[in-house]
């Protein structure tokens, strides 16, 4: 990724990068409690132009089927990592378990806890390495073959070691509704409330959808702070069409 490549409305967050990575695995398959069991070992680094290190990634981790409905993964890894121009040797410990204990249902749990940079400093004499914990958990519940509703909850906090005194700490509730009229028409509601901001976020869209490229899309969204009660308001829409020769 070039330094002129523009990144300010995709998921890309630095430029001039140079990255590779690697992950070797291995597969187990039919033990009696699983239906495949992957553990694997992974690398991957990244430098800018000039050759120099800006991260670098290696670790182990694993990928199982439990039971008949059950899912899990995770991974345990070094990480070194350069943040405003200081170098930073941590660990981390993420992963994932779900299961299903209805075809209508789906309930599941992440975490994602290890040594963590202070992110909100704005020089390098600011920065330190602290500790973060994220844990998360949610749930999916389809009704009527229509509707699903989802549920997610996220637990963030951060400190300068893993028991001592919070320095940042809050919580994310958020509860969305989907709902299909009709094959090409639905309806999205989401309300969230964000202990971080103390805002009470709300969004609504509607839907039409042709096919996977042709679709339309209108929605409205507010977020409205708990402590003074000032809103803000913004519309969007969308519209897509795929032509074919």
């Amino acid at each position: 990724m070039s330094e002129d490549f523009r990144a300010e409305t995709g998921f890309v967050e630095e430029v001039g990068r140079i990255g590779a990575g690697g992950m070797a695995a291995f597969h187990i398959r039919d033990l009696s409690w699983s239906r495949s069991v992957d553990p694997n070992v992974h690398a991957e680094a990244v430098t800018d132009f000039s050759g120099q290190l800006t991260g670098v990634e290696a670790g182990a981790g694993w990928e199982a089927f439990v039971g008949k409905d059950g899912y899990t993964e995770g991974r345990v890894d070094y990480v070194r990592e350069r943040f405003l121009g200081v170098d930073f040797d941590r660990w981390s410990v993420r992963g994932f378990a779900a299961a299903s204990p209805t075809p209508a249902t789906n309930i599941w749990v992440d975490w994602d806890f290890g040594a963590t940079p202070n992110y909100n400093a704005e020089s390098a004499a600011e920065t330190y390495l602290g500790f973060a914990w994220q844990p998360s958990a949610g749930a999916t519940v389809s009704l009527f073959e229509r509707a699903t509703v989802d549920y997610t909850f996220v637990y963030y906090r951060f400190g300068r070691d893993a028991f001592s005194d919070a320095e940042l700490e809050g919580t994310l509730n958020r509860l969305k509704l989907t709902v299909n009229i009709s094959p090409p028409v639905s309806i999205r509601l989401i309300e969230e409330y964000n202990a971080f901001e103390d805002t009470l976020d709300s969004s609504l869209l509607l839907g039409w959808q042709k096919n996977y490229a042709t679709a339309v899309w209108l929605g409205g969204q507010e977020s409205r702070s708990v402590v003074t009660g000032e809103a803000e308001h913004g519309v969007f829409g969308k519209v897509s069409v795929l032509f074919r020769n």
